[in-house]
């Protein structure tokens, strides 16, 4: 099955089948479950044009990481809470070719920020 990776922010590794259209990343070591935001390519018109949700857009480039093909955009305006950490364990051990890379320290403090002061996001998610 071909897979999707997604980065932790203590270096783990996340992955979803590569069927579905988006990437996923974790970014904070949650209790008691990571958050897990979707990655674009492109900022959506919708999300463009609504001030809260723009914000929400945390850039990240090809350039800084190779295992990006384009320049892309971590959505921090919602948490995706429909996923299985048993899953994401065994799709790790099923092929570990899957991971590619880490995200940088001034990323991920960059997405912490923004999460912070998401309006869009429940402070008891948050922390």
């Amino acid at each position: 099955m071909p897979l999707v990776e997604t980065v932790f922010d203590d270096g783990r590794k996340d992955y979803q089948n590569a069927h579905r259209p988006r990437k996923r990343i974790r970014t904070a070591n949650h209790r008691p479950r990571p958050l897990l935001f979707i990655v674009n390519s492109e900022i959506h018109p919708y999300v463009a044009s609504r001030p809260d949700l723009h914000r929400c857009q945390v850039p990240i480039r090809a350039s800084d990481y190779g295992f990006l093909r384009h320049d892309s955009f971590v959505d921090c305006s919602k948490v995706v809470s429909d996923f299985d950490e048993g899953g994401i364990r065994d799709q790790i051990l099923e092929d570990i070719r899957g991971i590619k890379g880490e995200l940088s320290a001034d990323t991920k403090h960059g997405i912490i920020q923004v999460v912070q002061s998401a309006r869009t996001i429940v402070d008891s998610t948050k922390g």
